[in-house]
Parts: C-alpha cells; sequence; structure tokens
C-alpha cells in the first residue's frame, strides 16, 4: 500500500530527487509509527483522481 501512495506522489518529480532522497521501503517501513493525519491525508490524496488532485493544489505542469 506504501508503495501505490508513494509512486503516486513521486511520478512527477525529477528523477534526481528520487535517486538522491529514495523512498524507505517495506522493510524500514513496517515498525515505523505513522501520524493518523498524515496518513488519513495521504490515502485521502492516493485515491483522488489526477484532476481533482491539480485543482486541490491551484498548479498544472502544463501552466
Amino acid at each position: 500500500m506504501f508503495k501505490e501512495i508513494f509512486t503516486r506522489f513521486i511520478r512527477h518529480l525529477p528523477s534526481r530527487l528520487v535517486h538522491r532522497d529514495p523512498l524507505p521501503g517495506a522493510q524500514q517501513t513496517v515498525n515505523t509509527a505513522v501520524p493518523p493525519s498524515l496518513s488519513a491525508h495521504c490515502l485521502k490524496m492516493a485515491v483522488m483522481p489526477e484532476e481533482e488532485l491539480w485543482k486541490t493544489f491551484d498548479t498544472h505542469p502544463e501552466d
């Protein structure tokens, strides 16, 4: 589940940022406590359609 969420968030980042600061894998995050407010926000954004994401953050890469 974390992989799906992170994949949605990093797909538009420049590859140099993704490679410099790699996201934690399942083995590093299995015992890590995630604050409920953060996990709820991330899950909400992860299931949101892409068009709504652009409206939510008031930006679009083609603008």
